[in-house]
């Protein structure tokens, strides 16, 4: 009796379809349809020293016919040429999410104040998702809409992107085009289609008067709903050039005066339940009997 993995290897090698009886394989035939008699095995050879097999089941006692042999060796290069553009796309799109990665970072390098920022409001976001019950491949691309958001300042003046001062109404202007600009950057992307959408909407509001195209309501994608309050949160919550951080307190009450407004009133409410157990996990964990550092003397 053969080994499967050596016949398939033989095949591999010599890159020629082989007919073999399911008893011959000794080591898989547990694992092949009872039903099935003889099986056709057809190599694919990939470029960069890739290979793989078809195998195709009969489950009458006769051979595959030569016409048969013809038809399946046809399908199966049509099937290489399929994973050959598949490989090549997958690599040209992490490429791509490489090179975003790398702007996004750009980004950042160019004002100390809002480093890590898309990092952590990405962190945040997947939270929310995930208690809010949505499934871990969703939660992840909510993820990656984070850490892609500001992309579009990239195409922002580092003048007014760093500036140390309140914007004055242009140079806000020229701010508010950033989801613009980021969904033009991912929109090349075809599986990116939806992740350049949560880009574009994650500046608008609840009650119509965000931007860029004032969506109202449900009508915007629940992602960038998301998007939207943890977001605005990390950013009451860091300080920057012209003002301090605000307590996570005030934020809680900033949060809470913007639902139905500024944020979807459901996911700002459960995002603040899980800052409050967050703060109460947190208090409930500190040690107890032991005194504060201003009393402690060396």
């Amino acid at each position: 009796m053969s080994n499967g993995c050596e016949v398939i290897y033989d095949i591999l090698v010599k890159g020629k379809t082989r007919v073999l009886k399911k008893n011959s394989l000794n080591d898989v035939k547990q694992h092949i349809e009872s039903e099935i008699k003889s099986i056709a095995i057809v190599p694919i050879n990939l470029r960069q020293d890739r290979a793989c097999t078809v195998a195709i089941g009969k489950k009458t006692a006769g051979s595959f016919t030569d016409k048969e042999i013809q038809l399946l060796e046809l399908l199966s290069s049509r099937a290489a040429f399929a994973l050959e553009n598949a490989i090549l796309f997958n690599r040209l799109e992490q490429s791509y999410l490489d090179t975003i990665e790398s702007l996004v970072k750009a980004i950042e390098a160019k004002d100390k104040y809002t480093r890590g920022h898309s990092e952590q409001v990405a962190t945040l976001a997947q939270e929310i998702a995930l208690v809010m019950g949505l499934d871990k491949d969703r939660a992840e691309r909510i993820y990656t809409a984070g850490l892609l958001h500001d992309v579009g300042k990239i195409g922002i003046s580092s003048g007014v992107l760093c500036k140390p001062s309140t914007l004055s109404p242009e140079e806000y202007d020229e701010i508010k085009l950033h989801p613009i600009k980021g969904y033009e950057i991912l929109r090349p992307i075809r599986s990116f289609n939806d992740l350049a959408e949560i880009v574009l909407q994650h500046h608008e509001r609840f009650d119509g008067s965000g931007y860029p195209r004032g969506m109202h309501g449900h009508d915007i994608f629940f992602e960038a709903r998301v998007l939207a309050v943890a977001d605005a949160y990390q950013a009451m919550i860091s300080s920057r050039p012209y003002r301090k951080g605000l307590p996570i307190e005030q934020a809680i009450l900033e949060i809470r005066k913007g639902a139905g407004g500024q944020f979807d009133p459901e996911i700002a409410k459960i995002f603040i339940g899980m800052l409050k157990q967050e703060q109460k996990s947190s208090r409930s964990s500190k040690p107890k009997n032991i005194p504060s550092d201003s009393t402690v003397r060396s």
